[in-house]
């Protein structure tokens, strides 16, 4: 389908240009002239986003996943052995306060495997209903990235038709409202993720500093708000 569009977008320009020379060449006056040799330059700035902002897209996803993977890397270290202490700044309190307990640490490093650990060990409702809150968000985010899947896909198979547009919305009224909405939905759509992982890192070593054997009823209510932050953060951001 992309490159059926393509294929109409490259038809649609050169019956653009078309069009454009002939009234060059018949406009009796200046001015006319003027206005169709700006509308030219538009043209050519619109054949070349048609051609060259492939590359732009497939710059913003590889962006976009290396920025993910770098926070992945460095956003803590879970594993350790019985009576090690974890090389994570923010996790050393959690394996200090536990470090007696037989954990399975094998099961998982997630932070979610660690919040069910951390309140089956501590039995505190708080806790409990962090883990659920996460689960919950498991879920929709396993359904959102699907959905973000398709809305990619989509976004960069009708590209062409937008590029398209780009020359037409000029011709028109000198604006490019349809290739803009369009932009802003695609690099949204592409850097959310990168959004997600850096709140959810954020939001669960704030609940994990706030969880210790000392917590109180403000931490709880703390770590409630964190693990609830991620869908009002990507609110803020849209």
């Amino acid at each position: 389908w992309y490159n059926i569009f393509m294929r109409i977008a490259l038809m649609g320009y050169m019956a653009i240009l078309v069009y454009m020379g002939v009234r060059i060449m018949f406009s009796s006056t200046a001015e006319k002239k003027a206005d169709y040799k700006r509308l030219f330059v538009d043209w050519v700035i619109g054949i070349t986003i048609l051609l060259l902002f492939p590359y732009v897209i497939k710059g913003m996803i590889e962006i976009n996943n290396a920025f993910v993977k770098t926070i992945e890397a460095n956003k803590g270290d879970f594993e350790t052995k019985k009576g090690e202490i974890a090389t994570g700044t923010y996790y050393k309190e959690f394996v200090e306060i536990y470090i007696d307990y037989e954990i399975d640490w094998s099961k998982g490093t997630d932070y979610m495997f660690k919040m069910g650990d951390l309140a089956m060990k501590t039995k505190k409702i708080a806790l409990s209903v962090a883990f659920l809150i996460m689960t919950w968000q498991l879920m929709a985010l396993i359904f959102f990235y699907y959905k973000r899947l398709f809305m990619v896909a989509f976004l960069i198979i009708i590209f062409p038709l937008v590029a398209l547009s780009y020359a037409v919305d000029k011709v028109a009224d000198g604006k490019s409202q349809a290739f803009n909405t369009w932009a802003k939905e695609l690099m949204l759509n592409i850097f959310v993720q990168s959004f997600h992982a850096i709140v959810y890192v954020f939001t669960c070593c704030t609940v994990y500093s706030a969880a210790g054997e000392t917590s109180n009823g403000l931490d709880y209510i703390l770590i409630i708000i964190g693990v609830s932050f991620l869908n009002k953060g990507e609110d803020i951001i849209r």
